[in-house]
């Protein structure tokens, strides 16, 4: 991410429909809101300023409002700034329309006339090229249906997205989608934890980032993956794993070409080795004994720099995984003396990683 440049973001999305009996409000929505509106605005993150941050959450204005917000606030900044660079995150329900495509529910959304009363996600796309043309945008979905949205940019006949096709090193425009899931699968919300499974994935892999990877900052592609871990590893029994799409790509696919999100892990090591350490130890706590040698796993591959270490976490992750799959053929006293000694195993490995 080029020095002088800095991004801009809008925030979009609900925790409540009042209107609407289909798309159910929860406070789901508002967690994973103030997550990652906490990331890109705190500088602890990417730090933006206020001024380059339309936040739409939760507003209750109709459609064409929206649209007329969406150019006020990008107009000055696309003219008058040196600004290459737009996030579009959206958290909340999504629906299909079977005549007028995929809809991002709006406040104010009616199951009746979903295509008038929500936000058209053709309709944003329009909006986003026309106003913000020659910018890198990556639009971010949390809702059902997400990977729906990429079939929306088959209506773009228009010139935005004509040209000649020819891949750069360092693309200066393009458009990408994260997605939380595909177009036939729901998203969830993590009920204990009252956030949406892949916000909070996704906030972990921005805040954390990974050591593996030897560079200041990541791609999208990278963060993507980076967040399917951290679902997988946050959530045994349903996940559902997000996926990019790259509509235009006329200088190159910028989810895999731009790194523009910082890499915490690579820049803040030693704080990062006791982070983790004290999260793994939070998981034994709660007897999460699968979750957290999955996470010891990660530890050691980021940490050890001599992968020392790395035969023996496979070796436990893999005793640790039988042990829960034959749970149930064990007696109770049985089991818990073959835990603790996993425990303690596990304790070991943390306290020779955190020494070296």
């Amino acid at each position: 991410m080029g020095t002088e440049s800095i991004p801009g973001i809008v925030i979009m999305g609900a925790s409540s429909f009042p209107r609407s009996e289909q798309f159910t409000s929860s406070e789901a929505f508002e967690t994973a809101y103030n997550k990652i509106k906490s990331y890109f605005l705190e500088s602890e993150g990417l730090d933006l300023p206020d001024s380059h941050c339309l936040d739409l959450f939760n507003d209750d204005s109709d459609p064409n409002d929206l649209d007329d917000k969406l150019e006020e606030f990008l107009k000055p900044l696309v003219k008058d700034q040196n600004l290459t660079d737009l996030f579009i995150y959206y958290v909340g329900h999504g629906g299909i329309d079977s005549e007028a495509g995929f809809v991002l529910a709006t406040k104010k959304i009616k199951d009746d006339n979903k295509a008038l009363s929500g936000l058209l996600f053709k309709n944003l796309a329009r909006r986003i090229a026309k106003t913000a043309k020659g910018l890198r945008v990556y639009f971010i979905l949390d809702c059902c249906f997400s990977g729906e949205a990429a079939f929306d940019f088959q209506f773009t006949n228009s010139s935005e997205f004509i040209g000649r096709q020819f891949v750069s090193n360092f693309p200066a425009s393009g458009t990408t989608l994260l997605c939380s899931s595909s177009k036939d699968l729901p998203s969830f919300i993590v009920k204990e934890r009252n956030i949406t499974m892949f916000s909070e994935g996704l906030e972990r892999a921005l805040t954390k980032g990974s050591k593996n990877i030897n560079q200041k900052y990541l791609t999208l592609r990278e963060v993507c993956d980076l967040a399917d871990r951290h679902i997988k590893t946050a959530n045994e029994s349903s996940n559902v794993r997000p996926e990019i799409h790259s509509p235009d790509q006329q200088e190159g696919d910028i989810s895999q070409l731009v790194r523009i999100f910082p890499n915490y892990s690579y820049l803040t090591k030693s704080f990062d080795t006791d982070a983790r350490s004290v999260e793994i130890r939070m998981m034994m706590a709660e007897n999460n004994l699968r979750n957290a040698v999955t996470q010891l796993m990660d530890f050691v591959q980021d940490f050890d720099e001599g992968q020392t270490y790395l035969d023996d976490v496979i070796i436990l992750a893999a005793n640790c995984n039988d042990l829960e799959d034959c749970k149930q053929d064990l007696n109770r006293k049985d089991y818990i003396d073959e835990r603790k000694g996993y425990y303690k195993e596990i304790l070991s490995l943390l306290s020779q990683l955190s020494s070296q």
